[in-house]
């Protein structure tokens, strides 16, 4: 069994993913990153390095903007969590996240269901952001475990099947998607 090795930074009130951790991550076995909760505000460019081999990456409780495009790259990326930031949108290059299986971009300022989710994913928490319309097509995502909408602007569906649970919501989406 391959053994998991962390580069933890979380707490540590910095505001820049500091280039050097970076590139020495990138000459180790380093699989999981953690720089939550400090004072980040951008993914550096430099991260693209190390982002293929990664499996978790946490950059909760930032002040990140975006993500950049090279998510994509992230192919052996199992779990990421970017919840409490100022994120409005998701590249479409996170469908390329073929081994994500968790996603969490709760707290955030998301208007709307960000497109570029891929069906396997088991959790998807977006509760706690400003989405007003819930696409009855994520009903299709037959994988989620968990699927976590409470705290947004929607009104269907309504607080009621929120609290029944995921299947329960997924039934309802699957319910609405249009009949041709």
């Amino acid at each position: 069994m391959k053994s998991t090795k962390s580069l933890p930074l979380s707490n540590k009130n910095i505001t820049i993913i500091p280039k050097d951790v970076l590139e020495a991550a990138s000459t180790s076995d380093v699989t999981v990153v953690d720089f939550s909760r400090n004072n980040i505000t951008q993914i550096p460019d430099e991260f693209e390095i190390i982002l293929p081999k990664l499996t978790e990456i946490n950059l909760g409780y930032n002040k990140i903007n975006s993500v950049p495009s090279f998510i994509g790259l992230g192919q052996h990326l199992q779990f990421l969590d970017i919840r409490n930031n100022r994120l409005e949108t998701l590249p479409a290059e996170v469908a390329s996240l073929v081994s994500l299986r968790e996603i969490n971009i709760s707290y955030n300022r998301f208007r709307s269901l960000p497109t570029a989710f891929i069906p396997v994913l088991a959790v998807l928490d977006l509760h706690n952001n400003s989405i007003k319309v819930v696409p009855p097509e994520l009903g299709n995502f037959r994988q989620l475990r968990s699927l976590l909408l409470d705290g947004n602007l929607f009104r269907n569906p309504r607080p009621a099947i929120l609290s029944k649970g995921t299947p329960a919501l997924l039934e309802f989406l699957r319910s609405r998607i249009p009949q041709n």
